[in-house]
């Protein structure tokens, strides 16, 4: 079958390149479809409409971009595209209802982590009941939700995503995006992840082995690629302990794979940051940390649910700047309102 993957990749977009390698791995064939700004629409559409494509799946992630998708459906559907269109994401997921009823050149919407809610679909395109984590429209209107998808226990099973060819580069080095993890613990007020593991059910973080996630690193090594930016929501483990125990084995794992300098950045909680574990670290290559400082008052910490004090955040900065790492943040202004 052959499928079509549609959403913004201004970068490496790992949302839809671990479907796109999930989709091959079933032995289906896929093409992405940039879609990064609303004047692209006409011709993303016109491009669904000439691929032939069996199925299109929209990568419906941001809230300020849902309209943009809509008319890109709808575009699609003016040009003569006719097979099933399922949207994902983080917005698709929270407005299933009322986007299947405002927007009726969308299907299906996709909750949870879409490669086995994709591949079931491609095996049941006259089936939609068939299929978990799928809300979709009946021939009455009536919008149906399925019993929940499972999110993948081992994340060591999935295959590994695809990625940008050529590769993206950052200062001039090939770079390329990873993920050692899914999911977070953490509560904070303002982020979509909490409320997403609500919806979605099951466990809240898994993480990857050091030594899948060092195979991958290996490939892409082998590949010429020597900067990686990790987007885990937690590349920690909490406790400092457990946390470089997992660092010194994935530094095992790569020199077991002949991974040498190599730079890579990750984000991190404020109260994570320890000067050892950041300073092993930085002696296997991490170059940038984005850090969750979020704000500068105790006040607004607490309305955030950040858990975390002023005290941490300085502290935090304090250790990145000592060890001379690219640290940036951002600070969520004028909360609550």
């Amino acid at each position: 079958m052959k499928i079509a993957l549609v959403g913004a990749e201004c970068e490496e977009s790992l949302a839809i390149r671990y479907l796109e390698g999930a989709l091959r791995a079933r032995g289906h064939e896929t093409l992405i479809l940039p879609f990064n700004r609303n004047g692209d629409a006409d011709r993303v559409a016109q491009d669904l409409v000439d691929a032939n494509v069996d199925l299109a799946g929209f990568s419906m992630v941001f809230t300020y971009r849902a309209h943009e998708f809509a008319r890109l459906a709808v575009e699609a559907r003016w040009r003569g595209f006719r097979g099933p269109i399922v949207a994902g994401g983080h917005f698709a997921a929270f407005n299933a209802a009322d986007l299947l009823k405002d927007v009726r050149a969308i299907d299906a919407v996709a909750i949870g982590e879409g490669e086995a809610i994709l591949c079931d679909l491609a095996d049941h395109l006259d089936d939609f009941s068939q299929v978990r984590g799928l809300v979709w429209t009946d021939p009455e209107g009536r919008v149906i939700h399925n019993p929940a998808a499972a999110k993948p226990a081992d994340l060591d099973t999935l295959p590994h995503p695809t990625h940008v060819d050529p590769p993206d580069h950052y200062l001039g080095i090939p770079i390329a995006n990873l993920l050692s993890s899914r999911g977070c613990t953490h509560q904070c007020a303002f982020c979509s992840i909490a409320a997403w593991h609500e919806l979605c059910g099951g466990k809240r973080v898994r993480m990857r082995s050091p030594a899948n996630v060092a195979a991958e690193i290996a490939l892409l090594y082998n590949r010429g690629y020597r900067i990686f930016n990790f987007h885990d929501d937690n590349f920690l483990l909490s406790g400092t302990g457990r946390a470089l125990e997992r660092v010194q084995t994935l530094k095992h794992e790569l020199e077991a794979r002949a991974v040498r300098r190599i730079a890579f950045a990750v984000k991190s909680r404020p109260n994570s940051v320890d000067e050892g574990l950041f300073r092993a670290m930085k002696d296997m290559g991490l170059f940038r940390v984005f850090v969750g400082i979020e704000a500068g008052t105790e006040e607004s910490l607490a309305r955030l649910g950040r858990r975390q004090t002023v005290e941490q955040n300085r502290n935090a900065l304090r250790i990145l700047n000592g060890l001379d790492l690219h640290t940036c943040f951002n600070l969520l202004l004028f909360n609550p309102d």
